[in-house]
Formats: C-alpha cells, structure tokens, sequence
C-alpha cells in the first residue's frame, strides 16, 4: 500500500512540478531555440466557428473587420453548423458590408466536418482559427503571422486570457490553470515545439491542412500532424485575445471531457507522433504534458487510497484525528478557501480528463458541441442524484462504442445484469422498415432493421426476456396486474410490406407484435407521403427547386446528395408542420416538379394484413394518413383516429384496440387532447415514440417505447442498461 501511494505521488510531483523545472533546466542548459520574425504580410483566411452564437457573433465580427490587417490580404470566413438563431442573419449583415463569407452546413455535423469542407476553398497562404467568443487585440493577427517567416515553423498559437470578474470556483480555478499551461508553453516553444494548439487564436500554413476524420479535435490532431511531418509549433505571447471561462463547474466538466476523449484518440491518429527518433523531444512533451496529465484522476485516486490505507493500518487514534483537524482547518479558515476553490477546480478538470480518456479509448467521441453560453441560455437547472446519476448513464449510452457493448454482452455483463436485478420495467420495442439498403429508398436508414438483425432480436428476446402481446401487457397495467420481470413487447409503425416477413420471423420463435397501419395507405390506395417525398425529392432535376407553403416560398438546393438530404429533411418538417389540405397542396406541387416517377410495393395489401392476423399478430391503427396529429386541427384528427379504426376493423373482421401516434419526429405530435380522442374512439391505449419505459400506474394513451438498433448488442445495452436512466411513463 505504502509503495503504491508513494509511486503514484512521485508520478504526480512530476507532471505538476517535475516536467516543468526539468524542461526550464534542459533550456537554460541547452539555450532556448529562436524563432526568426520577420514584417512580411502574408494573405491570411480568418475562420470563425459557429454554432447558435447569435449573442456574440456580432462583437466578434466588428472585432475582426477592425483587426489592423491590410483588407486586400485578409478574408473573413464564418462557418455555420447548422445554427438555428440569427447566427446567419447577422454574419450575413456583414458579407455586403465588410465581404465576410458564410459558409453553412446543410445539417449539423460538427466543426470539424465544416472546416474539412470550407478550408480546402480558403484563399489565404495563412489560415486562422478562432471562436466565436474569442475577442483579439487589434495587432493580435500581426503578432501571429510574423512567426511564419521562420521557414521551420508551421503553426502558431496565440495567448488566450479569461475575462476577469467571474465569481464561480471554475472561473477563478480557469484562469489560474491556464496562467500555469502559459508558462509551460513557453518554455516548450524554448525546447522545440509546444503541444497542441488553442481553438480560440491559432494559425497554419494552409498547405499544412489535413482532411480529419469529423470527431476529431482540429486544434489539437492538426497540430501533432505538423510536428509528425517535421515543422515546429510556436506559442506567440503577444498575439492576445480574450474570452470567457467555461462558468459554472458543470459546464466546465462537460467541455473538460468532449476535448480530452477527442485529443486522447488524436494521439494514436497521428502516426509517428510519438516516436522520438521522428520528433525528439516533442514526444516526450507530449506524454509528459498531456497524456500524463490526463490520467491525473487515476493517480490521485491510487495515491489517495494508498493514504487512507496507511493510515487504517497504523491503527493510530492520533492520525486519525489530525487528519480530521486538518480537513477542518481547511475548510473554516478563510485565506485557504482560494486554493479551496483551485482545488475544486483541478478535481474536476481531472475527473473529467480520467473520464475522457475512458470515452476516447473505449467510446464513441462526439464531433458536435454546445456552447456554454447557448447551455446556460437553455435554463437548466441543478439536478439531484437521482438525475445526476440518469446523465451519466445517459453519457455512457451515447459514448459507449460498439466493441465495447459486444465485450459486455459476449462476456455475460448484461446477462448478470438480468438476473441480478431482473427488470421491473416494462420495455415496448418500437420498429420500423425490416429492409437492407434495397429500402432505404422508402424508409428512414436509421429506423431500418435489416431482416437477418430483427432474427437476431427476436431469437435473443425468445430465450432470455418475457416476450408478450402488447394487449396482453395493457390489460394487465389496466388492472393492476403484475407484468413478469424482464418482459418485452415488439411494435411495427406504418404498415410497410417488409413487415409480412417480420410477423412470419415472430411467429416462427413463438413470439407475437403489434404492427400499427397507415389505414387509408394500405393497398396502395393512398400513397404513403412519408416514402412518396424521398422518391420525388430524388428525381427532381437541376441544382435547385421552390415550394410555396404558407407564408412565403422557399428555396431548396438539390445539387449534391447531401444538399438533397437536408431539403427532405426540410421539406418533411414543413409537411408535419401544416394541416393535411396544404400538405397535400405541396406534395402536388412536388409530384409535377418531379415528373413522372415510377414507385415501387411500399405498403401492405390488405390481403398481407389479414395473413398477418392469422399468424397471431395483433393490428393496431396508425391514422389513415399519416399526419401530425395537432397540426391537422382536432376536427381533422379525430376523423384521422376514428376513421382508422373504422376501416382496419372492417377489413380485418376483428376489434382494433391498440393505437400509435404519428410522426414522432415533430416538435409536438400528441397532446392530453388528443388522449382523449383516442380513448373515446374505444382503443384500450396509445404509444408514443418517446424515449422509455413503461411501468405500474403509466398513463396507457401515452405510452413510451425503446427505438431499436442494428446489432443485438445495441438492443440488450438499451435493455439492460438504459432501464437504470429512461424514465418511465
């Protein structure tokens, strides 16, 4: 024990201490390695990143076009992904003023994923990269690029300063961190290159810009590209901008553990980077200021146990209670509540490194991020245990990667789980399209299970969970019944003709679904909009085309793939968001745009559904059209509901008893309203496609269900892991 605290403090007195007088000692030894400056002004391309920074990319641009920069070297470029406020509008504002340049993705995919897309058509010899919040001394771009005329060097990153007067632990703590990581970089920039770069005031030769895979962290894996490719990394004290800290300590924890999992996997994207004999002492810089750094949290909790347990086995009162004086005195004695509130500070930073480096090795890193402003904008509120304890599942269920859910479930984690602490939940499994690729033409690629997957499915759920009808289910929550443990019922939205296939695998393992039909599509009768649109969209020819919905027309690029993509995405959003008759006006004026377009069996015959009732099926009713519901207006709903089940009973010679809300997708696709219609319309419940569980006492007309995935592991993760965060009905 002894040992073990012992190494890990030695290991720790080096990464705070150790590193940082021993680079000062190889300088003062070695000399310091100059950097040759010179006036020259090269054509700079100044990239903002943004994502809903309406309340700052005002100020930074004014900031920017009044930068002491000649106008002819100089284009301002913001980069929008996807924002849904005025960030466009505004930086609009300035592109007929100043000829600042938006370039805006299609759908969000994340910053880097735009820089891949807008740096390659970048004018300058010297790109810049700066955030939207990042506010830089007029000369801050002179004092950057005066770096490149030393022919060796081939990045360069300015100094970031946080604005003073913040009251919050994580304010105080931020600054005080990066005043240490300043003088840290120094002294790397004296030895060779200083590692990685800062995503505030950052600056490359454009050449030296590499395509990143979109998750990756561009100031950090670009940097190490560099200096793997034998250029130096410069840091630039006199290039200075300011932005505020990251806030309140929660925020901070969020944005600590989206940059380390990120870095952490850039280091083995960077081959060579590592090796000394290509980079000399960058590597040893790496590993001591960074890798090291972020598996602090794992030694401190090594170092601390090891205390705890010496002082345990020497058995003596007297340490026992100067330990307990000593945390006392730390706490009630006001000039120690600074270092209280950097030590409070540097537990979170490390928790959320350890945890980062846990995310990036085993995990799935996420591209994409929100702003600390946009986060405290959003009006959230501390939560408790409980919810504190449902986020960081939440975080695991969305970090945790595929080879890590087939470890778990291959090695029998998930199988003890259920056994262990059988589930009380009740788990309604919501399907869609049961198709490969070949129906990606008609249904949503992320709500399609290919057959051979949903055999899978139904062989693990056959054998391991309580597979029952979902009448079966309700009548028992209905009636105060108790459901078994670990029971699983399996529903079917639209009433896709794939779905015969999907009912003859059920009734082969004995089990049983509920498949809810769009009444009035079945048989081709009425085309299904939902799959009709993503045809029509498709074969519209040109590079562009316009609707006119309510309210004033509208422009839709179709020139590329993703271009088409996110105009069906648009154009399924405004058919959701508009009553049936002018839904139907602008599939009309889709259908003439398109052409002549030949679709294929989409949807059931209503010979298929009867097939599927007599393999023990139970038919539910999905509307008769498929429209959102409140946007439809009640008179138009109620006969959507109503009618529904009017016309599956007819057909099918049997009660209809179970009913799905369309369009889970919309802002808004249910209300206690419509509860209502849909119980005097006779059907004993309702689901939803909200993300849940069902449980004793759960309100029957709103019902929550599991969304399924792929591969069997994801669908037992959800099972046997998201019951501890998903919240029943």
């Amino acid at each position: 024990m002894a040992t073990l605290a012992t190494l890990s403090l030695a290991i720790l007195v080096f990464i705070y201490a150790g590193y940082p007088l021993l680079l000062a000692l190889i300088v003062r030894v070695r000399g310091a390695r100059p950097v040759r400056r010179g006036d020259e002004l090269p054509s700079v391309s100044f990239v903002i990143s943004a994502y809903n920074e309406a309340d700052v990319i005002r100020r930074k641009l004014e900031n920017t076009v009044a930068l002491d920069y000649p106008r002819d070297r100089f284009e301002v470029v913001v980069i929008s992904d996807a924002s849904t406020d005025r960030t466009d509008a505004i930086a609009a504002e300035f592109a007929a003023t100043h000829g600042v340049r938006v370039a805006r993705q299609p759908e969000r995919a994340g910053k880097t994923a735009g820089l891949n897309r807008t740096v390659p058509t970048l004018r300058g010899d010297i790109v810049v990269f700066s955030d939207a919040n990042a506010v830089y001394e007029r000369n801050a771009l002179k004092m950057l690029v005066r770096n490149f005329a030393d022919p060796q060097v081939g990045y360069v990153t300015g100094e970031a300063r946080y604005v003073e007067g913040g009251k919050t632990a994580a304010d105080a703590g931020e600054r005080t961190y990066w005043d240490y990581e300043i003088s840290i970089k120094k002294l790397e920039t004296s030895l060779g290159s200083m590692v990685g770069g800062d995503g505030a005031i950052y600056a490359i030769r454009a050449f030296l810009w590499q395509t990143l895979p979109p998750t990756a962290i561009n100031d950090f894996l670009n940097p190490l590209q560099i200096v793997s490719a034998g250029w130096r990394g410069v840091y630039e004290p006199e290039a200075i901008c300011y932005e505020d800290t990251a806030g309140t300590p929660a925020r901070e924890y969020r944005r600590r553990v989206r940059i380390v999992s990120r870095s952490w996997r850039a280091v083995f994207q960077a081959p060579g980077v590592l090796n000394p004999f290509r980079t000399g002492w960058f590597a040893f810089s790496l590993v001591s200021h960074k890798m090291l750094r972020w598996l602090t949290g794992g030694f401190v909790a090594t170092a601390a146990a090891g205390l705890v347990g010496m002082i345990f086995e020497a058995g003596n009162s007297w340490s026992l209670a100067a330990a307990g004086v000593a945390a006392s005195g730390a706490i009630a004695f006001r000039p120690t509540r600074r270092v209280a509130a950097l030590a409070g500070y540097f537990s979170i930073i490390q928790a959320a490194s350890l945890v980062g480096v846990l995310k990036g090795t085993f995990g799935r890193v996420e591209g994409t991020w929100s702003t600390p402003r946009e986060t405290a904008k959003s009006g959230k509120r501390a939560i408790g245990l409980k919810g504190f304890l449902q986020s960081v599942i939440g975080r695991l269920r969305r970090s945790a990667s595929p080879a890590g859910k087939t470890m778990a479930y291959r090695g029998g984690v998930f199988w003890t789980l259920r056994k262990v602490r059988p589930s009380r939940n009740i788990a309604i499994l919501r399907y869609h399209a049961v198709c490969g690729p070949e129906g990606y033409g008609y249904a949503d690629p992320h709500l399609c299970v290919t057959p051979s997957g949903f055999e899978r499915h139904v062989a693990y759920l056959a054998s391991s969970y309580e597979v029952l009808p979902l009448p079966e289910i309700v009548a028992r929550l209905r009636e105060n019944r108790p459901v078994p443990s670990n029971a699983v019922a399996l529903t079917f939205d639209d009433g896709y003709a794939d779905n015969l296939a999907a009912a003859r695998t059920l009734n082969k393992y004995g089990a049983s679904g509920t498949f809810y039909m769009t009444a009035a599509c079945i048989d081709g009768v009425e085309p299904f909009w939902v799959s009709e649109i993503r045809y029509l969209v498709k074969a519209i020819p040109g590079d562009a085309f316009t609707l006119d919905p309510p309210g004033g027309q509208l422009h839709l690029p179709c020139s590329t793939p993703s271009e088409r993509a996110a105009s069906l995405l648009q154009i399924t959003r405004l058919f959701k968001a508009h009553p049936i008759p002018v839904r139907e006006k602008l599939r009309e004026q889709l259908r003439a745009l398109a052409g002549d377009v030949k679709i294929p069996k989409i949807m059931l015959t209503w010979d298929e559904v009867n097939t599927m009732k007599d393999l023990g099926m139970t038919i539910g009713a999905h509307t008769m059209t498929h429209p959102n519901l409140p946007s439809a207006g009640i008179v138009d709903a109620t006969a959507e509901i109503t009618g529904s089940k009017r016309l599956l009973e007819e057909k099918i010679g049997r009660e209809v008893t179970m009913f799905s809300y369309p369009n889970g997708g919309a802002e808004s696709y249910f209300t206690p309203e419509l509860e209502k219609v849909v119980a005097r319309a006779g059907f004993a419940a309702a689901t939803t496609s909200r993300n849940g569980f069902a449980t004793a006492g759960c309100n029957l007309y709103a019902i929550k269900r599991v969304q399924v995935q792929e591969r069997v592991e994801d669908l037992v993760f959800a099972l046997e892991v998201e019951r501890f965060m998903l919240a029943p009905n």
